[in-house]
């Protein structure tokens, strides 16, 4: 496997696996110390309140285990494939690792109990967990990399397209005109 490979796939499966363990165990906790529903204030613009969440962001599919659970394995495969073909291997690792440790939190959630546990709450937000935030970091990170993507592409077609013009000379024998003179 080249060095480009194991560190894509390495950093992947490593930022899955902490942040899949960090959402499991907060959950836990909120689980046993927060009764549902109850609001304790945390922080000035954070608080924490555990909710039975039976939908997907923003309450949506509420109900539709199936539904979600197939779109959970569909994004999954999804996010293998981008790992695989994202040329900067941090980058793809990292998001990756980010978007499967989401989906896979809040799926085996779905599996165990029915619906997600939420426990996180911001003013004027739907309550959230770990996994949504590892989900909106490895979107961002996604987001970044079809930038970058589309970016090099566009300065790839932009040389090809220099290359073209009438007068493009070698930059190597450019070098070698200017030393004579």
């Amino acid at each position: 496997m080249r060095r480009d490979a194991l560190l894509r796939w390495g950093l992947g499966a490593g930022i899955a696996a902490v942040a899949l363990a960090a959402d499991y165990f907060t959950k836990r906790i909120a689980e046993q110390t927060l009764p549902l529903g109850e609001l304790r204030s945390f922080l000035p613009l954070l608080s924490l309140q555990r909710t039975a969440n039976t939908g997907v962001a923003f309450g949506l599919l509420r109900g539709r285990i199936g539904t979600v659970l197939l779109a959970t394995l569909v994004a999954v495969l999804v996010m293998l494939v981008f790992i695989r073909m994202e040329r900067r291997p941090v980058l793809g690792g990292c998001a990756g690792g980010f978007l499967l440790a989401g989906t896979l939190g809040n799926a085996l959630d779905r599996l165990r109990q029915g619906y997600v546990t939420d426990f996180l709450r911001f003013p004027v937000w739907p309550n959230f967990n770990v996994a949504d935030i590892c989900i909106v970091i490895g979107t961002g990170l996604l987001i970044l990399g079809l930038v970058r993507s589309m970016q090099d592409a566009q300065k790839a077609e932009e040389a090809r397209q220099r290359e073209k013009e009438p007068g493009a000379r070698d930059p190597a024998a450019h070098s070698s005109d200017e030393k004579r003179a």
